[in-house]
């Protein structure tokens, strides 16, 4: 973590920890650059989407006191709920399979992210727009069903989303430095969000968390974190049966509120969040009780890749001790070679062309920027922002056999 820092790739706070004990309890780099503030255990970062497994939490918590039921039709909760919506159920918002279209995903979100919003509002920028798909039928990462979900939660409860969660879980397990953030909120530890433009690091854009109500406005803390992780073991907030479902995979590799996956050969639930100046990933190893919170105030941090190597380091895998990065220079032809699309999942295609010295990468299935990729070897290329390592394999005649992305993902070119 300290060469990370000490190269610029990382700033903010990690935990790693076995059987409820912290092995690393930390923080690196600043929380507040403008005032030369370090970043430590303490520290509160905004967590983004990482929010989603507190209000899956809630729901959990309301079916087991018998104020809801996840087969029920949500339309049965949502006020002025559209045709549409008629077959949707609780359960299908809570695993992205309801086809509802992601608000944060309409052109000119990014200008009206700093206004304050309402649940209701937010309905409105997407309550009228059609399913992407028939419910129940695929999965579609979706923080409009988050959010649905939020209102959800005030109309079986009778109490607002914010009130809700303290009552329920937050004070219970005396998560003292975890809460809804607000724009106006005065938070002691506090870390600022920060983005880069080029070599330039810049204040992150504003967005007020009202926008991202319960898809995302959670701040926490990597101890609070922990807290929250043993609360999951023991069985605090609600009933075993209830949490089997939530760490179980209903549709593809998704629970409620958690990915459902694997590393290293070992069971692994894990989230990843993302809001406007802060990253951050949370990854629980059950079978071995371990583990892994990072948390960053800088947008474009490879959290994951982070998480992998910490989570290496805990299990006696092969991990890579992070270097300065050497940039070599390429003739024309070679990197002509790697000129084209790889197919990396049914959804994701990686597009390269050449820019002058450089490769041109755009992903399709997420972020639709395109970035620099600068060659560290002939077959090695990396951008910092967003972080992507791509390592080309190839054939004894000098064609690309596949690429592997972040060290997990190996794509095939596409002829």
């Amino acid at each position: 973590m300290q060469a990370l820092t000490t190269f610029g790739r990382f700033s903010g706070s990690v935990l790693v920890a076995r059987d409820g004990h912290a092995i690393v309890q930390a923080g690196y780099g600043q929380a507040d650059v403008e005032w030369d503030i370090p970043s430590g255990p303490e520290t509160e970062f905004r967590i983004g989407s990482m929010t989603k497994q507190f209000t899956a939490m809630a729901i959990l918590i309301l079916q087991d006191r018998g104020k809801l039921r996840l087969s029920d039709p949500i339309c049965r909760y949502v006020p002025r709920c559209p045709p549409a919506w008629g077959p949707v159920t609780i359960q299908e918002l809570l695993l992205h399979t309801a086809g509802i279209p992601d608000y944060t995903d309409v052109p000119g979100f990014e200008r009206t992210q700093s206004v304050p919003a309402t649940p209701e509002q937010l309905v409105a920028r997407f309550r009228d727009r059609p399913l992407r798909f028939r419910p129940g039928s695929r999965f579609e990462y979706s923080n409009a069903g988050y959010v649905l979900l939020g209102i959800i939660i005030e109309r079986a409860s009778g109490l607002s989303y914010e009130r809700f969660l303290h009552d329920a879980i937050l004070a219970p397990l005396g998560l003292t430095h975890t809460g809804v953030d607000h724009q106006a909120l005065i938070l002691p530890r506090r870390a600022r969000g920060y983005a880069r433009e080029g070599a330039t690091l810049r204040n992150a854009p504003p967005i007020d968390p009202s926008v991202a109500y319960s898809a995302g406005a959670l701040y926490s803390t990597v101890g609070d974190l922990l807290v929250w992780d043993e609360a999951l073991y023991a069985g605090h907030l609600v009933s075993r049966a209830a949490l089997e479902e939530m760490f179980t995979a209903h549709h593809g590799p998704i629970g409620y509120g958690w990915a459902i996956d694997s590393l290293f050969g070992r069971r692994m639930a894990h989230h990843n969040g993302e809001i406007s100046g802060f990253v951050s990933n949370i990854a629980r190893f059950p079978d071995q009780h371990v583990l892994v919170v990072v948390l960053s105030n800088r947008e474009g941090t490879a959290v994951d890749n982070i998480t992998r190597d910490l989570a290496a380091i805990v299990f006696g895998e092969r991990y890579e001790m992070p270097h300065e990065r050497r940039i070599v220079t390429l003739t024309p032809a070679t990197l002509d070679r790697y000129v084209g699309t790889y197919r990396i999942t049914s959804d994701i295609r990686l597009s390269l062309r050449r820019d002058g010295d450089r490769l041109r990468g755009r992903l399709s299935g997420g972020d639709t920027t395109s970035f620099i990729l600068a060659p560290e070897s002939e077959t090695h290329f990396t951008s910092d922002t967003p972080p992507v390592d791509l390592v080309f394999a190839l054939d004894p005649d000098g064609r690309v056999h596949n690429v592997t992305v972040n060290g997990s993902f190996t794509g095939v070119p596409e002829h």
